[in-house]
């Protein structure tokens, strides 16, 4: 069979209501026509070339992108409101790989207004989201002016020339590629709303062979800043030990009361995102959460809206099981989400792509940043020639390493590294708005300066310590060090004035650092995302060298050898684990969790 080469028509989201008829589909809603409160109405949502619903409160609508697989997919919808009763909120709608989507198959929710909108500041709302296989790909907000249940509906009390109009609030994943897309497993979207964030969860409910889509969760902050100033001093507690100054394992008995400390924060997350209310639609969701958990490995998905771009959670953190009652018993590692499952931050600034490997024409090359006082910067230097020379030529580092602030910003100008790799101090200030943040440089003086003489944490962190006391820390900027300068946030984005067209996956490795991502939107995080980076790995806390190195050999070994991203990182932070050792925990994904590269740069033994 023939395809034809002709461009296919542009295609677009169409928002449509029409009203009940015995639940049924009546007629459409004619334009400039208001709702009546009480009144049940129809909702469609297709994809069509010719818009024939609702118009959109952008300048220009956007069309979505064209899929490029041959047969028709199912793009699942779920519609949220507060401002209206829906009596079943998630549908689906058949999208074949040209023209309108199958009419009798498009998306139908059944709804009726709750109340009359008193201004043009209270128009009611309903948000509808598309996914495919969990991933998500858009985020609508209808507005529409409800009147009273026996007013004329004909016309806009308001004064409004547009009573129902809807807005594309954000395109998360283009309609591009269904083929090239991996399922995910759940979805939680976040967005913020009257000084609280919002949740929803969406994910496939084996049991019962349905798709569950949660009524939002409503978290104010000043609950999330005390649960997350918790999870950072134990971090500082357990990153800052006399152990880990000097080896790699705990024992047995300081390894349980870690995994218990980090267990217990991880039930408070998450008692607080699901059972504050008994009698509500979470506390059954998390229930079923706890007695079906997703399989191992399996990826989890989460995307931020625009206004919850700087929101923190430990999602790797995350607990849920029941913590032993009794201190000397060890808690289920395997109750963590960051041991048993791939976690993906996509943050409003993260590149848009499929999940196809990355595919490395000719040399895999990747850029080594470097501060060369570490204590073990050779076993660095000697890991990452035995990187090189294991991938037999398809693998370039840069060697001797970059360590200077100019040939650092040389380097992202060539703009040709698959993958940018940070083994330096490093130090991200926070802002009054940041949450459960500000402590941490206090906190790590104050423990500091604690420590007895004879400590041998003195010595460990003694430089850091002492570029504070000397005030050379700068903890009004945001910074990496290397061996000779820093390179300031602000002038990363003043000097880099393009996307980073080989997109690469950066590693920030930061060593002995006060803190690190405590807040995404002004942060080396965001700046490598909104410049084109496929994904930022980072720290919650401060990281001794004698973990970061050994990590860094585990990760990077899985990665150049053409392992996934997110697997990566899970079986890094298993492998630790086993070692008695929690610290991978820390290491967070922000991007997709399917980043790989093909062919491998080297080949492990086994493989």
């Amino acid at each position: 069979m023939l395809i034809s080469e002709v461009a296919p028509s542009l295609r677009y989201a169409d928002l449509t209501f029409w009203f009940d008829k015995s639940r049924n589909l009546g007629q459409k809603v004619p334009f400039g026509q208001t709702l009546q409160v009480g009144h049940w109405y129809q909702l469609e949502v297709a994809v069509r070339e010719k818009p024939e619903g609702m118009p959109t409160e952008d300048r220009e609508r956007r069309p979505i992108r064209e899929p490029k697989q041959q047969q028709p997919v199912t793009v699942l919808v779920t519609a949220e409101s507060d401002s209206f009763e829906i009596t079943e909120p998630v549908k689906t709608l058949i999208l074949p790989p040209q023209g309108n989507s199958i009419e009798d198959e498009n998306a139908y929710f059944r709804v009726r207004p709750l109340q009359q909108s008193a201004n043009a500041n209270d128009l009611s709302a309903i948000r509808v989201r598309t996914y495919y296989q969990f991933n998500l790909l858009e985020v609508d907000v209808i507005h529409a002016e409800v009147v009273g249940q026996f007013d004329d509906p004909s016309q806009s009390r308001l004064g409004l020339d547009r009573s129902i109009t809807f807005k594309q609030e954000r395109l998360e994943r283009e309609y591009l590629d269904f083929d090239d897309i991996e399922p995910r497993a759940m979805h939680v979207d976040i967005c913020k709303q009257n000084n609280r964030f919002v949740f929803n969860f969406a994910f496939f409910n084996e049991a019962d062979q349905k798709v569950e889509f949660t009524a939002p969760i409503n978290l104010p902050t000043t609950d999330l800043e005390d649960a997350l100033l918790n999870v950072r001093q134990i971090w500082h507690d357990i990153s800052m030990s006399e152990t880990f100054a000097t080896q790699l394992e705990e024992d047995e008995d300081e390894f349980i009361e870690n995994i218990r400390k980090l267990a217990k924060a991880g039930r408070n997350l998450w008692t607080k995102l699901f059972k504050q209310n008994l009698d509500s639609a979470m506390f059954n969701i998390g229930k079923w959460l706890e007695e079906h958990p997703l399989k191992p490995g399996a990826i989890i998905q989460v995307s931020q809206a625009d206004n919850a771009a700087d929101f923190v959670f430990p999602w790797a953190l995350l607990y849920d099981r029941k913590v032993p009652r009794k201190d000397y018993e060890l808690p289920a590692p395997q109750g963590f989400w960051g041991l048993r499952y791939c976690i993906e931050q996509q943050l409003p600034k993260a590149a848009k792509t499929t999940d196809r490997p990355i595919q490395v024409a000719d040399k895999l090359k990747l850029g080594f940043m470097l501060w060369e006082q570490f204590r073990n910067v050779n076993q660095q230097k000697l890991l990452m020639e035995r990187l090189e020379t294991a991938s037999e030529g398809k693998l370039e580092v840069t060697m001797p390493p970059i360590n200077d602030v100019d040939e650092c910003f040389d380097l992202l100008d060539d703009d040709d590294a698959h993958v940018l790799y940070f083994y330096t101090h490093g130090y991200t200030r926070h802002r009054q708005a940041d949450i459960g943040v500000g402590i941490n440089l206090g906190l790590f003086i104050s423990r500091y300066e604690k420590l007895k003489d004879d400590d041998p944490m003195r010595e460990h962190w003694k430089l850091l310590y002492d570029s504070i006391q000397q005030e050379q820390f700068e903890p009004d900027r945001s910074w990496i060090e290397l061996s000779y300068g820093k390179l300031y946030l602000d002038e990363l984005y003043d000097e880099i004035e393009k996307k980073l067209q080989s997109n690469p996956l950066v590693f920030l490795n930061m060593c002995e650092s006060a803190q690190i991502t405590p807040s995404l939107s002004d942060s080396f995080i965001s700046f490598f995302l909104d410049r084109g980076a496929i994904g930022v790995i980072g720290t919650e806390c401060p990281m001794t060298i004698e973990f970061a190195h050994p990590f860094a050999e585990k990760f990077l070994t899985a990665l150049l050898s053409g392992e996934k991203v997110g697997h990566a990182l899970l079986n890094a932070r298993r492998h630790f684990i086993d070692l008695k050792n929690p610290l991978g925990l820390a290491y967070t994904l922000f991007g997709s969790a399917t980043t790989c590269f093909q062919p491998p740069s080297i080949r492990v033994v086994g493989k």
